[in-house]
């Protein structure tokens, strides 16, 4: 039966090719399958960071508003509160800065 060997070998092979070229071609479409999902989520990611961006800008713009709008009204407020506090008797206390010292 030496005939036989040699046309077994080619058999196994073929056998051999054929699983393997399935299973590439199940991996490659696994792996298109998931980049497909991850350029999802990127996408998603970059909408949503540039709506954060957006926010985060006009958060900002917000907070210099009540800033500003603070340190104009701020000596009419500290004039009300001691007048109520004045009503009863007590004197508010202010916040005073500490000077900054040499080493700051």
């Amino acid at each position: 039966m030496p005939d036989t060997y040699p046309m077994d070998q080619f058999i196994h092979a073929d056998i051999f090719f054929f699983v393997s070229t399935i299973a590439v071609t199940l991996i490659t479409l696994g792996l298109i399958a998931a980049l497909i999902y991850i350029i999802r989520i990127l996408k998603d990611v970059d909408h949503l960071t540039a709506r954060a961006r957006v926010e985060v800008d006009s958060l900002g713009d917000d907070l210099d508003a009540l800033r500003n709008n603070l340190r104009a009204e701020g000596s009419a407020i500290r004039r009300a509160l001691r007048a109520v506090f004045g009503v009863f008797g007590t004197k508010p206390k202010v916040a005073r800065r500490k000077p900054k010292s040499k080493s700051e």
